[in-house]
């Protein structure tokens, strides 16, 4: 959940990914390189874009999970077939994954 959230806030403060806080870096200031640096940090910003930035994160996490779940459950069978040949053989390659999931292995370019 970390790395998710990590990347979430850089889509909202970094990227201007967010449509609610649109195309504006709201990154912090790391100030002086120190022991107990992260106590010094100032922001450049209100505590009500704070609040924006983070309710705006947790829309992200929030339909990126959902969409997630949404592609796990629509594909649910071809990960049991997945599941059932993992069982079976502990490891498998990625033309037996393509094979489960009902994918043709596609050609290499030449």
């Amino acid at each position: 959940m970390k790395k998710a959230t990590d990347i979430a806030r850089k889509m909202v403060c970094q990227w201007g990914m967010s449509t609610e806080m649109g195309p504006v870096s709201y990154t912090e200031n790391p100030g002086q390189v120190f022991l107990g640096r992260d106590l010094q940090r100032h922001k450049g910003f209100s505590n009500e874009s704070t609040k924006m930035i983070d309710k705006e994160v947790r829309r992200v996490l929030g339909e990126s999970y959902q969409r997630a779940k949404q592609i796990l459950t629509d594909n649910r069978d071809a990960l049991e077939n997945v599941t059932l040949k993992l069982l079976e053989q502990e490891t498998i390659d990625g033309e037996l994954v393509l094979q489960c999931l009902n994918k043709t292995v596609p050609e290499p370019v030449k």
